[in-house]
């Protein structure tokens, strides 16, 4: 209709180089765009003043070492199960991607190891939130809630290691009142229905800059500042039907090797640490062993018989 197309022309056809609309085969649309959202990670920067450990900006400053150096009695970094939270599993999957499938994991052993896992992303949030490790796992709404509750706290989006979500809105095929879920949409994509994602309580970040001109949005200055430099950055190309086909897989390889392995994998990890500080390996030796203690495991696979390596193909299959 043409409240539709009035609707539609007030959000950006993308925002970092993400999609904020969808089209189907015939170029009519199916979705727009209702809010953003972006996947990275909370950090606590009192906890890492403490001891001293460097602000990460990326998923793989969280593989160096020197997030290990305190172990076994102090985990720095907080990490959710797999099958426990999408929104952390989509990070998982993010680092598979960016980096590659193995040194994916190679990566994600690495942060294991230095890391707590929870059981749910609250709890993974709350780790940073209330100063128990120096970094979370986090979608950002979670970020931008835990910055308002301690200004110790700040959300980091992994520049050009990461992805900006359009999240979305549509109208049911046989809605029974077409008429009144057209104004509900066309009021959601108003500065000011936008601006509501901006409530204390709920902090989304808006699809539309123009909420950041309402009341809310102005006392909102460093979402306003955030939402611009997310608008900027730069995500990686995500395969989304690569991870429909792999996702539940990944999902039980990950509490496999990291939950339900985690004692064993903190030694190890912190075996590999320890000897790097104490100058028996450097780090191209470093880099060498946690390679071994990442790469994909080869199993038995249970239908043929034959040995196969954990790759995105098995995984698939």
């Amino acid at each position: 209709s043409t409240l539709m197309q009035t609707a539609l022309a007030r959000v950006n056809d993308t925002i970092a180089g993400a999609n904020m609309k969808r089209n189907n085969s015939a170029g009519d649309p199916v979705w727009v765009a209702a809010a953003i959202s972006s996947f990275g990670f909370t950090v606590n920067n009192a906890f890492l003043d403490d001891y001293s450990l460097p602000t990460p900006r990326k998923w793989t400053d969280l593989a160096n070492a020197t997030y290990g150096s305190l172990l076994p009695t102090i985990p720095t970094i907080a990490m959710g199960n797999a099958p426990d939270t999408t929104s952390n599993t989509r990070i998982y999957e993010i680092m598979t991607q960016a980096l590659g499938w193995d040194q994916g994991w190679i990566n994600m052993a690495r942060m294991a190891g230095s890391a707590n896992i929870y059981l749910g992303s609250v709890e993974t949030q709350a780790a940073a939130e209330n100063g128990q490790v120096g970094v979370s796992m986090s979608i950002d709404f979670y970020g931008y809630l835990t910055q308002s509750k301690n200004p110790d706290c700040e959300y980091i989006l992994p520049e050009g290691q990461s992805i900006v979500n359009g999240d979305p809105i549509a109208i049911a095929y046989n809605s029974p009142n077409p008429q009144h879920a057209e104004a509900f949409l066309d009021w959601v994509l108003t500065p000011y229905g936008q601006s509501l994602w901006l409530d204390e309580n709920i902090l989304r970040m808006p699809v539309m800059r123009e909420a950041f001109d309402q009341p809310l949005g102005q006392a909102q200055p460093e979402l306003y500042a955030t939402f611009n430099q997310t608008a900027k950055t730069t995500g990686i190309e995500f395969n989304d039907s690569l991870s429909l086909l792999l996702i539940t897989a990944l999902v039980q390889y990950f509490e496999s090797v990291f939950t339900d392995s985690h004692t064993q994998l903190v030694d190890c990890w912190q075996t590999i640490v320890d000897a790097y500080y104490d100058g028996h390996i450097d780090a191209t030796q470093l880099d060498y062993y946690a390679g071994l203690m990442g790469t994909p495991v080869t199993v038995e696979d249970p239908d043929s018989g034959l040995d196969r390596k954990f790759t995105a193909e098995y995984a698939v299959e």
